[in-house]
């Protein structure tokens, strides 16, 4: 099979049915009744022959030349026998706990502008009580 160009995408038009037009290399591009596009990347994991389809993104965000360009970065990791659906999934997961603790470090310097504005204006009174004032 010849491998898709802009103009062969560009004129891929929605059927009735979805249907998928062949880059190479396991590469797809899925065309829905709707007219949406997305790329496709089909593989199968060493000692296993079942076929995995992973979507890749849309066409809108992902243009042909950045598709292909994903290629050998998910072959290797099928090599490996690494599944790249648990791979992007372990990135994204990594990503939302960075973002979880920029919150968490955002939040506590906030807490501290607040209680040193409050030192500062006198409104704060150490602590009494068994402990005292002891720091930690």
């Amino acid at each position: 099979m010849s491998k898709l160009t802009a103009k062969k995408i560009e004129n891929a038009s929605p059927r009735a049915k979805e249907y998928k037009l062949h880059d190479g290399r396991g590469l797809f591009l899925r065309i829905r009744p709707s007219g949406a596009k997305s790329w496709l990347f089909s593989f199968s994991l060493p000692r296993d022959r079942k076929l995995i389809r992973m979507t890749l993104g849309s066409l809108d965000n992902i243009p042909l030349k950045e598709a292909r360009g994903m290629l050998p970065e998910l072959h290797k990791l099928v090599s490996q026998g690494i599944d790249p659906r648990n791979r992007r999934a372990a990135i994204q997961t990594e990503n939302m706990q960075a973002v979880t603790m920029q919150k968490l470090f955002d939040d506590w310097i906030e807490f501290l502008k607040c209680f040193i504005n409050m030192a500062s204006q006198g409104g704060f009174e150490p602590p009494t009580g068994p402990l005292g004032g002891a720091r930690y």
